[in-house]
C-alpha cells in the first residue's frame, strides 16, 4: 500500500483487511485515525501548487516583457519594429534617380530639395589577383605541384611557407604541393596567428579560385585605405601574387538644394556613409557616375510603425494590470488527486482556470513597473526641445488604464516630417545624466531593472538563460514546500505503520483469546 506517495519498503504486511476475530474495518479505522495528517498533506500540496503558479504567471510576464524589449528597443531588433535606429524618426524619403547605382536614405534633421552626387572614388579592399595567366586546364582539383601557365610551363611551386600580413598580423601558411587549389585556399583560411590563438586568416582576408577566369583573389574583408596586405614566399613569387598592397577610401562631390556648385565630401572606408543627415550608398556605381536624389517630407510608414508599437505597448500594459487587479477566488482551490477522480478533464480545467485567477493580484513589483512606465512619459527630456504631449504622444487620461498612450497621427507625422532629429532626441538620447535620457533610453533602464540578468521579476520567478533559472525566491519556496511535503508523507507512513501494528496484534490477541474459549467450552462439553 502506498500512502502520500510514501511507498512502502519494509515488507510489511498487516493484512489490511476487515479484522477476521475482531469483525472490525482495519483500513477505514486507519484511514480515518490518519485522515487529520491526510487533509494538512493535502493543504500543504494545494499550498505548493499555488506557488507553482505564481511562477508560471511571472514567467509568462517575464516572457511578454521581453519580447517587447527585443522587438521595439534593442538595437538589434528586426528594422520593421526597432525604435532605436536613427531611421525611425525620419520624416523624409530620399527618391534616387538610378538606385542601382547610388540610393539615400534621409534621417532626421536632413534638408528637403535636391541633391545631385558624383561619384569620384569607390572604397575597395586590398587585394591582390595573380599576374601569370594560368593553362586552360587549371581547376579546384588541380595540384599546386601541377600548375602550369597558359604557354605549358610549370610555375614549380613547392613545399614551403607563404606570409600573410593582414592589418600588421603576420600568418605563415604551409605549402604542400600535393595538395590541390581547393585544399590549399583551406589552409590558408585556417591558418592560425599563432598555435594557442582562434584568429584564423580566414577572419581577415577572403581567398577564392574562379574557374572562368582561373584567378587567384586574395582580399582583406573590410574596405578603406586603412586595410593593408602584404603576401611573401617563393610559391607567391611563382604564382605572381607576391608584394603589398592596400584598400582604397570612396569619395563623392555632391550639389546639397539651393546650391550652384559640387562640395567635396571627405574620403569614408566604406561605400555607404553618412553626410548631413543623408546617408548614401553608391557600392553599386562607378567612378564618374552621376545620380540626383529628391528629398521629400514623407512620415506615413514611421507613423504606421509608431502605431504597432503604442498598440503593443497598450496591450502589454493591459495585461500587467489584469493580472495586478485580478481578485483572487479563494474558493476554488487547486484540487485534490482524490477531488479529481470524480471528475471529467473540462471540469478540472474551468476549476484550475478560476483557482488560477489573482495569483499576482496586487503584486508590488509589477504595480510599481507600470508607475515606472507611466512616469516615463510624463518627465521631460532635457536637451530634446519637445516633450511627448507635444508631438502627440499621451497617456490616457483614465487613471484606470494604467498608462495606456494614445496617439494624435497629424500631429506626430508634423513633428516627424519638420523636427525628426529633435523627436529622435526625445526618444533615444544617451546620457548619463537620467534628466537628459530619452524616453525610450529610459524605457531600457526600466526594463533591465525588472528583466535584466539581475532584474527583481527575474530573481523572483527565474527565466531561461540567466544564473536565477534553479535558485529564484519561488523555486526556493517550492524546494522548502517540497521538503515539508516529503517529511509529512513519511510522518503519515510511519504513523500508518504504528496503527496498522497494534491493530494486527489486537488481532493476534483476539485470535488467542477465541482460542482459548474454543478449548474451555471443549472441555466444558466432554465434562
Amino acid at each position: 500500500m502506498q500512502v502520500g506517495g510514501v511507498n512502502n519498503s519494509s515488507g510489511s504486511d498487516y493484512s489490511r483487511i476487515t479484522g477476521l476475530a475482531t469483525g472490525m474495518d482495519t483500513d477505514g479505522m486507519v484511514n480515518k485515525m490518519i485522515a487529520g495528517d491526510n487533509a494538512r498533506l493535502d493543504q500543504m500540496k494545494q499550498n505548493r501548487q499555488i506557488i507553482q503558479w505564481q511562477q508560471e504567471a511571472y514567467i509568462d510576464v517575464i516572457k511578454d516583457l521581453k519580447e517587447f524589449y527585443n522587438g521595439y528597443l534593442d538595437i538589434l531588433a528586426p528594422a520593421e519594429t526597432n525604435l532605436m535606429a536613427s531611421i525611425s524618426y525620419s520624416g523624409l524619403k530620399a527618391e534616387s534617380s538610378d538606385s542601382s547605382k547610388i540610393n539615400a536614405i534621409a534621417f532626421g534633421g536632413a534638408v528637403r530639395g535636391n541633391y545631385a552626387v558624383k561619384v569620384n572614388k569607390l572604397a575597395s579592399s586590398a587585394k591582390k589577383q595573380n599576374d601569370v595567366a594560368l593553362n586552360a586546364e587549371t581547376n579546384l582539383s588541380t595540384k599546386l605541384a601541377d600548375i602550369k601557365d597558359q604557354d605549358g610551363n610549370n610555375l614549380n611551386i613547392a613545399n614551403g611557407t607563404m606570409e600573410f600580413k593582414v592589418n600588421g598580423k603576420t600568418f605563415t601558411v604551409n605549402v604542400d604541393s600535393t595538395k590541390s587549389i581547393s585544399d590549399f585556399l583551406n589552409d590558408i583560411r585556417n591558418t592560425k596567428l599563432s598555435s594557442d590563438s582562434k584568429e584564423t586568416l580566414g577572419n581577415y582576408i577572403n581567398a577564392s579560385f574562379s574557374e572562368l577566369t582561373r584567378k587567384f583573389t586574395f582580399e582583406t574583408k573590410d574596405t578603406g585605405s586603412s586595410q593593408t596586405l602584404s603576401i611573401s614566399g617563393t610559391a607567391a613569387e611563382n604564382l605572381k601574387i607576391n608584394g603589398d598592397f592596400t584598400g582604397e577610401n570612396a569619395q563623392a562631390s555632391i550639389k546639397p538644394p539651393g546650391e550652384e556648385t559640387y562640395f567635396e565630401s571627405k574620403e569614408f572606408e566604406k561605400n555607404t556613409f553618412t553626410i548631413d543627415n543623408v546617408q548614401y550608398d553608391i557600392s553599386g556605381a562607378k567612378v564618374g557616375d552621376e545620380v540626383n536624389i529628391n528629398i521629400k517630407p514623407d512620415a506615413t510608414d514611421k507613423v504606421e510603425k509608431f502605431k504597432k508599437f503604442i498598440d503593443k505597448y497598450n496591450s502589454l500594459i493591459e495585461k500587467i494590470k489584469t493580472k495586478v487587479d485580478e481578485k483572487k477566488e479563494y474558493k476554488f482551490k487547486p484540487l485534490t488527486e482524490a477531488q479529481k477522480k470524480d471528475m471529467s478533464e473540462d471540469e478540472i480545467k474551468n476549476w484550475e482556470e478560476k483557482a488560477k485567477k489573482g495569483m499576482l493580484s496586487r503584486e508590488s513589483n509589477l504595480s510599481s513597473l507600470l508607475a515606472n512606465l507611466r512616469q516615463t512619459f510624463y518627465s521631460a527630456v532635457e536637451g530634446a526641445g519637445l516633450s511627448a504631449q507635444e508631438i502627440g504622444i499621451e497617456t490616457t487620461s483614465n487613471w484606470r488604464d494604467g498608462g495606456k498612450l494614445k496617439l494624435d497621427e497629424d500631429k506626430f507625422k508634423q513633428a516627424l516630417e519638420t523636427k525628426g532629429d529633435q523627436v529622435q532626441k526625445l526618444f533615444t538620447q544617451s546620457s548619463t545624466n537620467q534628466d537628459e535620457k530619452g524616453i525610450l533610453q529610459r524605457f531600457k533602464d526600466t526594463f533591465d531593472n525588472y528583466i535584466g540578468s539581475e532584474g527583481v521579476l527575474v530573481k523572483k520567478a527565474g527565466y531561461k538563460d540567466t544564473r536565477w533559472l534553479g535558485s529564484n525566491d519561488l523555486s526556493k519556496k517550492i524546494e522548502e514546500r517540497n521538503k515539508s511535503i516529503k517529511e509529512m508523507e513519511n510522518k503519515i507512513y510511519q504513523k500508518q505503520e504504528r496503527y496498522y501494528k497494534m491493530f494486527a496484534m489486537l488481532e493476534r490477541n483476539m485470535n488467542n483469546l477465541n482460542s482459548q474459549s474454543n478449548w474451555l467450552y471443549s472441555q466444558l462439553g466432554t465434562a
